[in-house]
């Protein structure tokens, strides 16, 4: 059975080929003919569990979807070669997939999954290749700061997302950036238990990076903020004050009190730890 689906996907490999190509008598490639042997071949070369061919067939997919103008199906099929080429180790390979099915997405309007699917990308290449890893986090934000067609709720998953993996790496200005536009998210939504998390990350991030005053100025601007009263009668902003209070007595055993509280647990992961580093 094996041999036979390695048979069939081969001719649907040369099937799809002889379809791009044109002949005295055939003046056009025909994409829609070679988009499904394409994607014949790619099913079948996944199912002989063969993820590098797979990943070429499907990535042939992606470019015919593309000729034929059907924007989703070409991004579809550029992810799908991107977790081929992953699966095959060839992370090099799937980062350019990556970015290209994103590019289709975007192309075709789909601001969230283009967005999704750099975030995959990133973490599928944080490891290799942390600089590209960390433009395909930032072109997902800048995505969603830019758009104004879809709901916000849609742009949360990406910004937290951003969030772990800036922490993660201890990109700390990077980090606070973010969280600043995901708080801004969840005023909108009228959540202001989620954007007193963003503030208590932001105050926990600052200081961090040893900038005491600048988490004072920020964070009471946010308690003095009429319009964010709210946010800040939550007990995470409550919890960041006294962060900073005890910072400010320079006693590791109240600061130490303060990172114990169970507030923090419910922070990003990488933000509770970060602030446990603090004492």
């Amino acid at each position: 059975a094996m041999e036979t689906r390695r048979k069939e996907a081969a001719e649907a490999m040369a099937a799809g080929a002889k379809h791009e190509k044109t002949t005295l008598t055939k003046w056009k490639p025909d994409w829609e003919s070679a988009l499904a042997e394409y994607e014949r071949a790619g099913t079948c070369f996944k199912g002989l569990k063969d993820h590098a061919s797979a990943g070429t067939a499907f990535a042939k997919a992606a470019n015919a979807a593309y000729k034929c103008e059907i924007l989703a199906a070409a991004g579809k099929h550029y992810e799908s070669a991107a977790q081929m080429h992953r699966d095959a180790k060839d992370l090099s390979a799937a980062a350019d997939m990556y970015d290209r099915s994103a590019a289709c997405y975007f192309e075709d309007g789909s601001v969230d999954r283009g967005a999704d699917v750099l975030v995959k990308g990133a973490r599928v290449i944080e490891d290799a290749d942390a600089e590209r890893a960390t433009s395909f986090i930032e072109r997902a934000v800048q995505a969603w700061k830019e758009d104004d067609t879809k709901p916000i709720e849609f742009s949360v998953e990406t910004y937290k997302a951003a969030v772990s993996f800036h922490l993660r790496a201890r990109r700390l200005r990077e980090a606070i950036d973010v969280l600043e536009e995901l708080l801004e998210a969840h005023a909108a939504l009228r959540q202001p238990t989620g954007a007193a998390k963003c503030a208590l990350s932001i105050v926990v991030a600052r200081l961090h990076a040893d900038d005491y005053m600048g988490a004072h100025t920020w964070l009471g601007a946010l308690e003095a903020d009429l319009s964010r009263a709210e946010i800040a009668r939550q007990e995470e902003v409550a919890t960041a004050r006294e962060l900073l209070d005890a910072f400010a007595s320079q006693s590791d055993e109240t600061l130490a009190a303060v990172v114990g509280k169970r507030v923090f647990i419910y922070l990003d992961a990488q933000a509770l730890k970060l602030a446990r580093e603090l004492t």
